[in-house]
This record gives C-alpha cells, sequence and structure tokens, in this order.
C-alpha cells in the first residue's frame, strides 16, 4: 500500500492493515499508522474515560474534569505502547473493528478506575484496589469478555437501525454474528439446518449491507 491512497473513509488503511502496522514496531508504516490510529480511535476512548469518570465521580475530580481524562488518555496510549506494542499485536480479532471497539472500552474502563484510585485514594477502600498492569487485556479471558460486549452491543445497534417492518431482522443478525464473532463461511451456513435455504450471495449481501448499517451509525463510535 502506498503512503498516499486513501480508501472511501478517507484512511489510508484498512482495519486489519491499521492494527498490523500498529503492532509492528519494524514496520516503514507505523509512525503513520499510529497518527491515524489516533484520528480514528482517540475521540471513541476518550469518551469511554469520560463516561467511567462521570460514573466513579470522586470528590474533587469536578475540579479539573478534563484535565484528568486527558491524562488517563495518554496513559492508556502508553499501556498500548508497551513492550513494543504487544497489546495490539496480541490482539486476535482483527477481523472485527466492533470486537475491537468494545476491547478498547475494556481497556479504558480500566485504565480510568487505576488511575482514579491512584490519585484518589482517600475515595477507594483498599479491597477495590487493582493492578495496574493492563497488558494482559489482551489474553483470552479479556477478548473474550470484549466479544461479549460487542454481540450486546450490535444486536442492540442493529435492532435500533431496523425499520419496523424490515423483513428477516433477526436473521440477518444472526447471520452476521456468526461470520463476524463465530468466523462462519457461506458453505457452513448453508449447510446449517436453520440456514439450509439460503445461498453465498445471500449471506455476502446481509454481511456487507450489515456493515455498512453500522459503520452509518455512531452508536459504537461516538
Amino acid at each position: 500500500m502506498t503512503q498516499d491512497r486513501l480508501n472511501h473513509r478517507g484512511n489510508r488503511f484498512s482495519f486489519e492493515e491499521l492494527l498490523t502496522h500498529c503492532g509492528d514496531v519494524s514496520s516503514c508504516y507505523w509512525q503513520i499508522a499510529w497518527a491515524e490510529f489516533e484520528n480514528r480511535y482517540d475521540r471513541f476512548i476518550y469518551k469511554k474515560i469520560a463516561e467511567r469518570c462521570a460514573a466513579m465521580r470522586p470528590p474533587r475530580l469536578c475540579l479539573q474534569f478534563s484535565a484528568t481524562v486527558e491524562d488517563i488518555l495518554s496513559e492508556m496510549k502508553v499501556t498500548l505502547l508497551k513492550h513494543d506494542c504487544r497489546a495490539l499485536r496480541n490482539f486476535r480479532g482483527k477481523h472485527s473493528e466492533t470486537i475491537f471497539l468494545a476491547w478498547l472500552k475494556q481497556i479504558a474502563h480500566r485504565t480510568t478506575r487505576a488511575y482514579l484510585q491512584r490519585n484518589y485514594k482517600e475515595y477507594f477502600s483498599e479491597t477495590e484496589t487493582m493492578s495496574l498492569d493492563f497488558v494482559h487485556c489482551a489474553d483470552q479471558q479479556n477478548e473474550g469478555q470484549a466479544r461479549r460486549e460487542a454481540f450486546q452491543e450490535i444486536v442492540a445497534s442493529l435492532r435500533s437501525l431496523a425499520a419496523c417492518n424490515a423483513r428477516n431482522t433477526e436473521r440477518d443478525i444472526n447471520i452476521f454474528l456468526l461470520y463476524t464473532l463465530s468466523e462462519f463461511n457461506a458453505d457452513m451456513f448453508m449447510s446449517h439446518p436453520l440456514f439450509k435455504r439460503i445461498g453465498h450471495r445471500v449471506v455476502d449481501n446481509v454481511v456487507n449491507r450489515t456493515r455498512d448499517r453500522l459503520a452509518q451509525s455512531s452508536d459504537l463510535r461516538n
């Protein structure tokens, strides 16, 4: 890929390419990819941190709310950059940006809680303390949690986007989730008793149409 090539969203890299380059500090595209990563996800991360700060409401936070959120955002980036971006490199859901957003949200919440515990100790009991090492957020257990959160958010978003009289809404949601989160392919769908009457083209159309709907929705991005 050349540096001046942009896709239809104005990005140089596809989602999978972006994570691949961000997770490889030896890549000649690493700096460009990281700048694009910040451009694409900083707003999302900032909002999730702000929401968590507002929910926890430790005393004195309201006096320096914006500065605190910025500090936590910087701390989270340090976490993602640790060990030559090991967390990004080890993330296994590169086929799904929705799973990645749920994963980022989880890390944002963990980073926020740890930061507030560290800087507002009088607000938290000793039993609420937690580890400050977030590299483990890339492990299988936490990625599984991200998948579950992604599942819930996708279903809620797609149901809200569907017209009241839309046909096959639930069928299409199931096809998309199985294809995206469980890595079903068209042949697996056609061999399954519940989907044996659909063809390859139906699966492709459903997946592409659903991706477009999610891309146009601000539910997971804003």
